[in-house]
Formats: structure tokens, sequence, C-alpha cells
């Protein structure tokens, strides 16, 4: 499990590069994550690299989900993507309706 947070100079695109397996073990990733969401102006881009993902729990759905529902909230009306996503990932992402809730690509 391996992960690094890139952001443009003005912190209106950032960009969560994410490797290996994700499980309830790496709840505290995503807190990090959700900080750097909550630092986001309005109207901004949130991007999940996920091509070298190979693994992840239902733990860290739900917590996809949270990062959703913070992301669309009338404050920050942020746009959240996943990128890359494919295998296991992506059917899991699937069957849990992220199609709906993100850009899956």
């Amino acid at each position: 499990m391996g992960y690094r947070i890139d952001k443009s100079e003005d912190g209106v695109d950032v960009t969560v590069v994410m490797s290996g397996s994700f499980t309830y073990r790496n709840h505290a990733v995503f807190e990090n994550i959700i900080t750097e969401l909550q630092k986001m102006p309005k109207d901004g881009n949130l991007i999940f690299d996920m091509n070298q993902v190979a693994f992840v729990d239902s733990s860290i759905l739900g917590v996809f989900s949270l990062i959703g529902e913070k992301a669309s909230q009338p404050e920050k009306n942020i746009a959240v993507s996943l990128r890359g996503v494919n295998g296991g990932v992506r059917s899991a992402m699937l069957n849990a309706g992220f199609d709906k809730l993100f850009t899956l690509y």
C-alpha cells in the first residue's frame, strides 16, 4: 500500500496516486486525503489514480462513499474521479454503484 498527494499550484486540482492493496488497516491514509479535500477550494477536482491498486475491501469502499459525500456538499462541489480502475477493483466499485457517484475511467 502506497500513496502520494499531488496538488496544482492553485490547489484546485488534487491527484491521489495509489498503489497496492487498501484495507481497513489503511484507514488513516484516507483521513489525510479527507483533510486535503477539506482544504480544497469550491469547484475543485479530486482525482484518484488507481491504476496500480490491486485490491480494496468493503471498508475502503465505505470511505470512498464518505469522500463523495463530503465532496458534493454545496460549499465544496468538488468533482471526484477514479482513474485507471481495473480488474477486481473496478468490479467492486461498479457493484457498489460508484459509477453513479464518481466518474470512473
